[in-house]
């Protein structure tokens, strides 16, 4: 029965009216993978390369390829970023495809392979020239990553150029930097590695930063390093003094 529904479900979209799609069928073609579908309903006009869909989350509606990426459905992704879908559309809260391919895990929510989906999506995107960063305020593909302990991602992200503080500016930020992220969530082996390329200890949160979250939730291992990344001085390597 499910075979069958899968098989029909393109051509009943088809035969719907102008923008008359179904959320909820778009919706389960995206997260299925279904690129015929989602290539039908762009090629016959019913949606646009960048129509933005009624989502659980994204009440307003969201970008086809945010939600391709959320789902790490790596057909419809590829087939979006093939017909020029805009890398850098937004949810309504702010958030790229990039943010969501990098904060989400694969359904078997396992480190291996529960990334593997995932990585190969943030790939696409950056490969293709996705945006790396966010609007000052906002945060970005490597904050995401650092917070849900995507180590490989945020190497990944780190190795190609993005902003291991995030969006701050004179040492402040108006939400969390990467490395206050994983702190939050004890991320450790994150924390390690952005201290390795040089993150920036001292910058603040209204009061927070990552030293005062690392006392707040006991993460006396952590703190050891962030204090000692704190008193090096310039020129000093955080892994040649503190590890």
């Amino acid at each position: 029965m499910k075979t069958l529904l899968l098989k029909t479900l393109p051509l009943l979209l088809i035969c719907t009216s102008s923008k008359a799609y179904d959320p909820t069928s778009v919706n389960n073609a995206i997260e299925m993978d279904n690129v015929s579908t989602i290539a039908s309903l762009v090629e016959s006009g019913q949606i646009s390369i960048n129509e933005k869909i009624p989502a659980p989350g994204y009440g307003k509606g969201a970008p086809l390829i945010t939600l391709a990426a959320r789902s790490a459905s790596l057909k419809v992704l590829t087939y979006l970023i093939n017909h020029k879908a805009d890398l850098n559309a937004k949810t309504p809260v702010n958030e790229t495809a990039l943010m969501l391919a990098s904060f989400f895990k694969d359904e078997d929510g396992s480190y291996e392979p529960g990334y593997k989906q995932h990585e190969k999506a943030v790939q696409l995107l950056v490969q293709a020239g996705a945006n790396l960063e966010n609007d000052i305020g906002s945060y970005t593909p490597l904050s995401y990553a650092a917070y849900q302990g995507h180590i490989r991602i945020v190497k990944y992200l780190t190795s190609k150029g993005a902003n291991i503080d995030g969006n701050a500016v004179n040492g402040e930020n108006n939400v969390n930097t990467p490395l206050m992220m994983s702190v939050l969530t004890d991320q450790q082996e994150v924390v390690i590695h952005l201290l390795r390329l040089g993150a920036d200890v001292k910058i603040t949160k209204g009061t927070e930063s990552a030293i005062t979250f690392a006392k707040k939730y006991n993460r006396t291992k952590m703190l050891n390093y962030l204090t000692c990344a704190e008193r090096l001085n310039p020129g000093q390597k955080f892994s040649e003094v503190c590890e």
